[in-house]
Order: C-alpha cells, then sequence, then structure tokens
C-alpha cells in the first residue's frame, strides 16, 4: 500500500509542478499583453495631444480665413452680399405656401418665363394623358 501511496503523491506532485508552470507562462504572457496595452494607451494619449493641438490651431479664425482664401479661393464676404428681412422677398422671391406651384407667364420668353409667377392652389400633379 505504501507504493500506491507513493506512485499517487509522485503522480500530484507533478501535476502541481505544471499547473505552476503553466500558471507562470500565463502570467508571463498576461503581463507582456499588459505591457503592450499601456503602449497602446500611451501612444492613443500621445495621438490625442497632438490632435487637440491640430485642432487648436486650425480652429483658430485667422487660419481658417487664410485657408479658405488660399486654397479655395474665397474672400471675405461683402456688405452688398448680405440680406435683411425687408428684401429678402427682392432677392430670393416671394414665399411658396404648400400646394402652390410657378407657371411660366404665357408670352413672356428669356428672362421673364424663367421667373415665372404664383399660382396657388394648384398641386402640380399631372395626370396620365399631361406627362405624356
Amino acid at each position: 500500500m505504501s507504493r500506491n501511496t507513493f506512485l499517487f503523491g509522485l503522480l500530484v506532485a507533478i501535476i502541481l509542478v505544471i499547473g505552476l508552470y503553466r500558471a507562470k507562462d500565463g502570467a508571463r504572457d498576461s503581463s507582456a499583453d499588459i505591457a503592450r496595452l499601456e503602449q497602446e494607451i500611451a501612444d492613443a494619449y500621445k495621438q490625442k495631444r497632438l490632435l487637440e493641438a491640430e485642432l487648436a490651431h486650425m480652429g483658430r479664425r485667422e487660419w481658417v480665413a487664410e485657408y479658405a482664401r488660399v486654397e479655395l479661393g474665397m474672400q471675405p464676404a461683402r456688405a452688398n452680399q448680405f440680406a435683411t428681412e425687408f428684401n429678402l422677398d427682392l432677392l430670393v422671391g416671394p414665399v411658396r405656401g404648400e400646394g402652390d406651384q410657378v407657371r411660366a407667364t404665357e408670352g413672356a420668353t428669356g428672362e421673364d418665363a424663367a421667373s415665372g409667377e404664383l399660382v396657388s392652389g394648384e398641386t402640380g400633379d399631372l395626370g396620365a394623358d399631361e406627362r405624356e
């Protein structure tokens, strides 16, 4: 019986040694993963600081104006380009309500036909025979 006990004890000791080795190996892999993730976090913070600095620089009014002028060919708005509520209808035309449509003025040519006149109450739906 002592031989069986000895073999059983040896088997348990071998299992414990293998388990301890695997636990240490797993801890080593985990610490390597933790170090890699900490480095990724540090890189992400560094990238975030860089992007915040870039945003602060590119968000300045002077930089936006310079970029718009040089890259996009835009200029600052002139006073005659602004509209007030009083002259808006003259610039864009009257406000059309729901169900209103613009019909070209009969007999008008050129710019007159393009401007059209406001026809109230028509929906603009055409029947099947009118579409053809």
